[in-house]
């Protein structure tokens, strides 16, 4: 009997870190000091300006927060890191117990630009290992969500939508890109009328004024 609840309890172990694995958002396991000690298969590849994710280094080193910069030791050290709302979070759950959830504006230095990025963090309550404690820290890029739900620069003529590099795109290459959607494309009543000005009553019929 012992030895079944051991096989079932490597087997949980085993689908655990699975579905770690297969989770489609950057997971990382952290300490009070949001030293990473481990992260899943998302977060390694979600670091592209080092190409790779190294464990043993602060979050803010490893993603390049602009103020890890501000002093020599880097992140947590310098003096706006005692207002990090990421910090803050993983406080609250490595303190407390507690899950937080939020939404933080964050500035990277990426490819030598400074990017705003807005990310939803949530920290889950601690974890156990080995006799050291950990927090749970998710993160999701909501940047173009955000962005969508604000104000796009759009062409009065011809309706092409400039992106962050002052590129004018189609509005549906734009959207593609940064939803996935994809477009179909149809005439409204108004255009159908314009265009085909003989045709329109009996082509909206026939489509049941669509």
């Amino acid at each position: 009997m012992a030895m079944e609840r051991e096989e079932d309890g490597l087997h949980l172990e085993a689908m655990a870190k699975e579905i770690l694995e297969a989770l489609p958002i950057p997971v990382f396991i952290v300490d009070d000091d949001v030293v990473i000690h481990a992260a899943n298969r998302t977060a390694l590849g979600w670091v592209d300006a080092q190409k790779q994710l190294s464990v043993r280094r602060r979050l803010g080193d490893e993603l390049h927060c602009i103020h890890s910069f501000d002093v020599e030791e880097g992140c947590g050290r310098g003096p706006y890191c005692q207002d990090c709302p990421i910090r803050r979070a993983v406080g609250v759950a490595f303190h407390r117990g507690e899950t937080v959830h939020r939404t933080v504006e964050v500035e990277l230095l990426q490819n030598g630009k400074t990017r705003k990025y807005v990310w939803l963090i949530l920290t889950h309550p601690l974890v156990h290992s080995n006799g050291e404690t950990y927090v749970v820290l998710s993160v999701q890029d909501t940047t173009e969500l955000h962005r969508l739900r604000g104000l796009l620069p759009i062409c009065a003529n011809c309706k092409k939508i400039r992106d962050d590099d002052g590129y004018w795109r189609q509005v549906e290459d734009y959207f593609h890109e940064h939803t996935g959607a994809e477009f179909t494309h149809a005439l409204c009543e108004d255009c159908v009328r314009q265009l085909y000005p003989g045709l329109a009553e009996d082509l909206l019929d026939e489509n049941g004024g669509d």
